[in-house]
Protein backbone atom coordinates (compact mmCIF):
# COMPACT_ATOMS: atom_id res chain seq x y z
CA UNK A 1 0.00 0.00 0.00
CA UNK A 2 1.37 3.25 -0.69
CA UNK A 3 1.56 6.30 0.89
CA UNK A 4 0.40 9.86 0.30
CA UNK A 5 3.40 10.84 -0.53
CA UNK A 6 4.16 8.30 -2.98
CA UNK A 7 0.92 8.73 -4.72
CA UNK A 8 1.78 12.50 -4.79
CA UNK A 9 5.42 11.34 -6.54
CA UNK A 10 3.64 9.51 -9.02
CA UNK A 11 1.60 11.95 -9.96
CA UNK A 12 4.06 14.82 -10.03
CA UNK A 13 7.40 13.07 -11.66
CA UNK A 14 6.89 9.40 -12.06
CA UNK A 15 3.54 8.26 -13.43
CA UNK A 16 4.08 10.10 -17.12
CA UNK A 17 7.37 8.63 -18.37
CA UNK A 18 6.63 5.60 -16.82
CA UNK A 19 3.30 4.63 -19.05
CA UNK A 20 4.99 5.87 -21.99
CA UNK A 21 4.59 2.92 -24.50
CA UNK A 22 2.45 1.61 -22.00
CA UNK A 23 -0.69 3.58 -21.61
CA UNK A 24 -2.28 4.87 -24.74
CA UNK A 25 -1.50 8.59 -25.26
CA UNK A 26 -4.87 9.68 -25.39
CA UNK A 27 -5.01 8.38 -21.56
CA UNK A 28 -1.23 9.47 -20.50
CA UNK A 29 -2.07 12.89 -21.83
CA UNK A 30 -5.48 13.26 -19.82
CA UNK A 31 -3.44 12.22 -16.93
CA UNK A 32 -0.58 14.63 -17.82
CA UNK A 33 -3.16 17.82 -17.86
CA UNK A 34 -3.66 16.44 -14.10
CA UNK A 35 -0.23 16.35 -12.99
CA UNK A 36 0.52 19.95 -14.58
CA UNK A 37 -2.12 21.41 -12.84
CA UNK A 38 -1.36 19.85 -9.16
CA UNK A 39 2.47 20.49 -9.38
CA UNK A 40 1.44 24.55 -10.56
CA UNK A 41 -0.82 24.41 -7.07
CA UNK A 42 1.95 22.95 -4.84
CA UNK A 43 4.61 25.16 -6.03
CA UNK A 44 6.70 27.52 -3.31
CA UNK A 45 5.18 30.92 -4.99
CA UNK A 46 2.07 30.63 -6.71
CA UNK A 47 1.37 34.18 -9.28
CA UNK A 48 -2.19 34.77 -10.46
CA UNK A 49 -0.83 34.05 -13.79
CA UNK A 50 -0.30 30.41 -12.32
CA UNK A 51 -3.53 30.11 -11.07
CA UNK A 52 -5.12 30.58 -14.04
CA UNK A 53 -2.91 28.49 -16.16
CA UNK A 54 -3.83 25.77 -13.62
CA UNK A 55 -7.67 26.54 -13.70
CA UNK A 56 -7.67 26.63 -17.36
CA UNK A 57 -5.48 23.01 -17.05
CA UNK A 58 -8.05 21.18 -14.63
CA UNK A 59 -10.91 22.75 -17.13
CA UNK A 60 -9.58 20.89 -19.91
CA UNK A 61 -9.27 17.49 -17.36
CA UNK A 62 -12.72 17.71 -16.05
CA UNK A 63 -14.26 18.52 -19.97
CA UNK A 64 -12.45 15.61 -21.00
CA UNK A 65 -12.88 12.95 -18.20
CA UNK A 66 -16.39 11.90 -19.54
CA UNK A 67 -15.42 11.42 -23.08
CA UNK A 68 -12.31 9.42 -22.05
CA UNK A 69 -13.97 7.40 -19.64
CA UNK A 70 -17.66 7.83 -20.10
CA UNK A 71 -20.39 9.23 -18.24
CA UNK A 72 -20.62 6.66 -15.69
CA UNK A 73 -17.32 7.54 -13.89
CA UNK A 74 -18.05 11.46 -14.12
CA UNK A 75 -18.44 11.30 -10.28
CA UNK A 76 -18.05 14.23 -7.89
CA UNK A 77 -14.08 13.87 -6.66
CA UNK A 78 -13.68 14.86 -10.69
CA UNK A 79 -16.07 17.65 -10.29
CA UNK A 80 -14.44 19.07 -6.88
CA UNK A 81 -11.30 19.86 -8.91
CA UNK A 82 -12.41 22.47 -10.77
CA UNK A 83 -12.52 24.25 -6.90
CA UNK A 84 -9.06 23.72 -6.29
CA UNK A 85 -7.97 26.72 -8.13
CA UNK A 86 -10.46 28.99 -5.76
CA UNK A 87 -8.85 27.01 -2.86
CA UNK A 88 -5.47 27.84 -3.38
CA UNK A 89 -6.67 31.65 -4.05
CA UNK A 90 -8.38 31.48 -0.41
CA UNK A 91 -5.62 29.18 1.67
CA UNK A 92 -2.33 29.29 -0.32
CA UNK A 93 -0.94 26.21 -2.00
CA UNK A 94 -1.97 22.91 -1.44
CA UNK A 95 0.76 21.63 0.37
CA UNK A 96 0.01 24.86 3.33
CA UNK A 97 -3.68 22.71 4.18
CA UNK A 98 -2.52 18.99 3.09
CA UNK A 99 -3.03 16.73 6.09
CA UNK A 100 0.51 14.87 5.18
CA UNK A 101 2.92 17.76 6.55
CA UNK A 102 0.99 17.96 9.68
CA UNK A 103 0.76 14.11 10.59
CA UNK A 104 4.59 13.61 9.29
CA UNK A 105 5.30 17.00 12.10
CA UNK A 106 2.97 14.93 14.68
CA UNK A 107 5.74 11.70 14.14
CA UNK A 108 8.33 13.76 15.06
CA UNK A 109 7.07 15.62 17.71
CA UNK A 110 5.89 12.56 18.93
CA UNK A 111 9.42 11.04 19.39
CA UNK A 112 10.82 14.09 21.56
CA UNK A 113 8.26 12.45 24.08
CA UNK A 114 10.04 10.04 26.69
CA UNK A 115 6.69 9.82 28.79
CA UNK A 116 3.18 10.50 29.30
CA UNK A 117 3.92 13.39 32.31
CA UNK A 118 4.38 16.53 31.37
CA UNK A 119 4.45 15.74 27.63
CA UNK A 120 3.56 19.31 26.30
CA UNK A 121 6.59 20.76 28.35
CA UNK A 122 8.67 17.92 26.72
CA UNK A 123 7.89 18.69 23.30
CA UNK A 124 8.18 22.42 23.30
CA UNK A 125 11.18 22.16 25.54
CA UNK A 126 13.10 19.47 22.75
CA UNK A 127 11.51 21.15 19.89
CA UNK A 128 13.45 24.79 21.06
CA UNK A 129 16.86 23.00 22.31
CA UNK A 130 17.15 21.12 18.56
CA UNK A 131 16.05 24.91 16.84
CA UNK A 132 18.63 26.50 19.04
CA UNK A 133 22.04 23.87 18.38
CA UNK A 134 21.08 23.81 14.60
CA UNK A 135 21.39 27.41 14.19
CA UNK A 136 24.69 27.58 16.31
CA UNK A 137 27.13 27.06 13.38
CA UNK A 138 26.44 30.25 11.84
CA UNK A 139 25.94 32.70 14.82
CA UNK A 140 28.91 34.73 15.38
CA UNK A 141 27.58 35.27 18.53
CA UNK A 142 28.41 32.51 19.60
CA UNK A 143 32.26 31.45 21.51
CA UNK A 144 34.29 29.07 19.47
CA UNK A 145 33.97 27.20 23.39
CA UNK A 146 31.13 26.37 23.55
CA UNK A 147 31.17 25.16 19.47
CA UNK A 148 33.52 23.08 20.22
CA UNK A 149 31.62 21.74 23.46
CA UNK A 150 28.70 21.28 21.52
CA UNK A 151 30.61 19.90 18.88
CA UNK A 152 32.09 17.31 21.17
CA UNK A 153 29.10 16.26 23.53
CA UNK A 154 26.08 16.38 21.40
CA UNK A 155 26.09 16.88 17.74
CA UNK A 156 29.11 14.14 17.83
CA UNK A 157 30.22 16.06 14.31
CA UNK A 158 32.25 18.73 13.12
CA UNK A 159 30.49 22.36 13.32
CA UNK A 160 33.85 24.09 13.39
CA UNK A 161 34.35 23.38 9.34
CA UNK A 162 30.62 25.44 8.71
CA UNK A 163 31.58 28.76 6.46
CA UNK A 164 28.86 31.35 6.16
CA UNK A 165 29.21 33.20 3.24
CA UNK A 166 26.02 34.49 1.22
CA UNK A 167 23.75 33.60 4.27
CA UNK A 168 24.73 30.51 3.19
CA UNK A 169 25.91 27.64 5.21
CA UNK A 170 28.94 25.57 3.42
CA UNK A 171 30.10 22.24 5.42
CA UNK A 172 31.61 19.21 4.71
CA UNK A 173 35.56 18.50 4.59
CA UNK A 174 36.80 21.62 3.10
CA UNK A 175 39.55 22.00 0.90
CA UNK A 176 41.95 24.50 -0.02
CA UNK A 177 43.20 23.76 -4.14
CA UNK A 178 43.70 25.57 -6.96
CA UNK A 179 41.20 26.44 -9.73
CA UNK A 180 41.22 24.13 -12.86
CA UNK A 181 41.77 25.54 -16.24
CA UNK A 182 38.19 25.15 -17.18
CA UNK A 183 36.97 26.53 -13.65
CA UNK A 184 39.37 29.56 -14.18
CA UNK A 185 37.93 29.97 -17.52
CA UNK A 186 33.88 30.03 -16.21
CA UNK A 187 35.61 32.40 -13.44
CA UNK A 188 36.52 34.96 -15.73
CA UNK A 189 33.91 34.65 -18.26
CA UNK A 190 31.29 35.13 -15.07
CA UNK A 191 33.45 38.06 -14.23
CA UNK A 192 35.22 37.19 -10.93
CA UNK A 193 38.82 35.80 -12.64
CA UNK A 194 40.27 37.87 -9.85
CA UNK A 195 39.05 35.15 -6.99
CA UNK A 196 41.81 33.24 -7.15
CA UNK A 197 41.26 31.84 -3.71
CA UNK A 198 39.32 28.84 -3.46
CA UNK A 199 38.09 26.10 -0.71
CA UNK A 200 35.74 23.50 -2.05
CA UNK A 201 33.30 22.10 0.09
CA UNK A 202 30.69 18.88 -0.09
CA UNK A 203 27.82 20.40 1.52
CA UNK A 204 25.58 23.79 1.33
CA UNK A 205 22.58 24.54 2.73
CA UNK A 206 20.60 28.05 1.50
CA UNK A 207 17.12 29.26 2.20
CA UNK A 208 16.74 26.40 3.64
CA UNK A 209 17.58 24.43 0.54
CA UNK A 210 20.46 21.52 1.34
CA UNK A 211 22.39 20.98 -1.83
CA UNK A 212 25.58 18.20 -2.58
CA UNK A 213 28.15 18.27 -5.04
CA UNK A 214 28.61 15.24 -6.95
CA UNK A 215 31.79 14.21 -5.34
CA UNK A 216 30.02 13.65 -2.10
CA UNK A 217 29.21 10.35 -3.10
CA UNK A 218 29.87 7.66 -5.81
CA UNK A 219 25.69 7.08 -6.44
CA UNK A 220 25.33 10.60 -7.42
CA UNK A 221 21.11 9.57 -8.70
CA UNK A 222 20.32 9.27 -4.91
CA UNK A 223 20.86 12.85 -3.74
CA UNK A 224 20.13 16.03 -4.10
CA UNK A 225 23.23 17.61 -6.20
CA UNK A 226 20.89 18.25 -8.89
CA UNK A 227 19.62 21.99 -9.22
CA UNK A 228 17.37 24.46 -11.25
CA UNK A 229 19.23 27.60 -11.18
CA UNK A 230 17.05 30.84 -11.26
CA UNK A 231 18.17 30.91 -14.98
CA UNK A 232 16.05 28.08 -15.95
CA UNK A 233 18.23 25.39 -16.66
CA UNK A 234 18.44 22.33 -14.87
CA UNK A 235 22.60 21.00 -13.81
CA UNK A 236 24.21 18.77 -11.83
CA UNK A 237 27.02 20.51 -8.87
CA UNK A 238 30.22 19.28 -9.90
CA UNK A 239 31.67 21.49 -6.60
CA UNK A 240 30.70 23.28 -4.28
CA UNK A 241 33.24 26.82 -3.12
CA UNK A 242 33.92 29.67 -1.62
CA UNK A 243 36.12 32.13 -3.57
CA UNK A 244 38.01 35.06 -2.27
CA UNK A 245 39.86 37.44 -3.75
CA UNK A 246 41.68 38.80 -0.61
CA UNK A 247 39.01 41.29 0.92
CA UNK A 248 35.71 39.80 -0.33
CA UNK A 249 34.31 36.34 -0.77
CA UNK A 250 31.92 34.61 -2.60
CA UNK A 251 29.96 30.93 -2.41
CA UNK A 252 29.18 29.72 -5.81
CA UNK A 253 29.13 26.04 -7.39
CA UNK A 254 30.48 24.95 -10.42
CA UNK A 255 28.07 22.92 -12.95
CA UNK A 256 27.70 20.23 -15.53
CA UNK A 257 24.85 21.85 -17.23
CA UNK A 258 21.69 19.78 -18.77
CA UNK A 259 20.69 19.94 -22.32
CA UNK A 260 17.09 19.18 -22.17
CA UNK A 261 14.39 18.03 -24.93
CA UNK A 262 10.57 19.72 -25.41
CA UNK A 263 8.58 18.47 -22.21
CA UNK A 264 7.35 15.39 -21.80
CA UNK A 265 3.54 15.12 -23.53
CA UNK A 266 3.28 18.39 -22.77
CA UNK A 267 4.04 18.04 -18.62
CA UNK A 268 6.14 21.35 -18.67
CA UNK A 269 8.06 20.49 -15.54
CA UNK A 270 9.37 17.16 -16.60
CA UNK A 271 11.70 16.73 -19.76
CA UNK A 272 14.02 14.67 -21.15
CA UNK A 273 17.83 15.32 -20.36
CA UNK A 274 19.59 15.21 -24.17
CA UNK A 275 23.25 15.80 -23.70
CA UNK A 276 25.55 17.21 -20.61
CA UNK A 277 28.70 18.54 -21.55
CA UNK A 278 28.29 22.21 -21.41
CA UNK A 279 29.97 23.57 -17.77
CA UNK A 280 28.53 26.90 -15.96
CA UNK A 281 29.26 28.38 -12.57
CA UNK A 282 26.56 29.93 -10.61
CA UNK A 283 26.56 32.04 -7.31
CA UNK A 284 25.34 30.36 -4.70
CA UNK A 285 21.80 32.62 -4.47
CA UNK A 286 21.02 32.00 -7.99
CA UNK A 287 20.40 28.17 -7.07
CA UNK A 288 16.62 27.70 -6.99
CA UNK A 289 15.69 24.41 -6.06
CA UNK A 290 16.97 20.74 -6.41
CA UNK A 291 15.67 18.71 -8.58
CA UNK A 292 14.63 15.04 -8.96
CA UNK A 293 16.19 13.03 -11.78
CA UNK A 294 15.78 9.40 -13.13
CA UNK A 295 15.82 6.97 -15.46
CA UNK A 296 13.23 5.28 -16.85
CA UNK A 297 14.10 2.47 -19.77
CA UNK A 298 16.72 4.03 -21.78
CA UNK A 299 16.31 7.77 -21.03
CA UNK A 300 16.83 10.16 -18.01
CA UNK A 301 14.24 12.54 -17.59
CA UNK A 302 14.42 15.47 -14.38
CA UNK A 303 12.09 18.15 -13.03
CA UNK A 304 12.50 20.69 -10.42
CA UNK A 305 11.06 19.96 -7.15
CA UNK A 306 7.57 21.68 -6.94
CA UNK A 307 8.53 23.39 -3.08
CA UNK A 308 10.90 22.86 -0.51
CA UNK A 309 8.53 22.90 2.43
CA UNK A 310 6.90 19.16 2.03
CA UNK A 311 8.94 16.62 3.62
CA UNK A 312 7.66 12.86 3.66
Amino acid sequence: MWKGSEWRNWLLFYGVPCMIDIVPNRYLRHFGLLSKAIFLLTRDVITEETLQIADRTLNEYVNLFQEVYGPQNMRFNVHILTHLVQCVRNWGPLWAHSTFPFESWNGRLAKKMSSPKGAIDQIVMRYLMHSLISSIPGNEQISDNVKEIIELQIIGSSMKDTVVVDNAYFFGQAVHRDATAVEVALLEESGYGNYNNLIEFTQVKVRGLECRSSRYRQDIESHNCFIYTKDDYFAVVDSIVILSDGVNQIGGVFLTVFEVGDAVLGVDHLVPIVNSDEKAFEVINNVKNVAIKGKIRDLWYISPMHNQCEID
